[in-house]
């Protein structure tokens, strides 16, 4: 999958699906805002994430202050590895509370 979606679930979760780069991520800030916006979600599944750069973390990390800013604290659900190795490597893991 070469697009990135942002969707809610039926339970309530965010959730991410596709490829998270640089050339994705842009237009995907804008759904995930307008998203944490109208439906509050506690959480961001990134299951359904196929790969990811410097980018999809970038994501995260916005999506992070953008709940912060509404005094809500985000989890992230079924990071894959790659992704969690990446904001390790970068000490993102406290910032994402990983």
């Amino acid at each position: 999958m070469s697009n990135a979606t942002a969707t809610l679930g039926s339970d309530g979760k965010l959730i991410l699906q596709g490829r998270l780069s640089f050339s994705s991520v842009p237009a995907l800030w804008n759904s995930c805002r307008k998203l944490l916006d109208s439906a509050s979600p506690d959480a961001i599944d990134l299951a359904q994430v196929t790969q990811s750069d410097s980018a999809g973390l970038a994501l995260l990390i916005a999506c992070t202050r953008h709940a912060s800013k509404q005094s809500r604290v985000l989890r992230f659900l079924n990071m894959p590895e790659q992704m969690h190795e990446i904001a390790r490597v970068s000490n993102l893991d406290d910032i994402l509370k990983l």
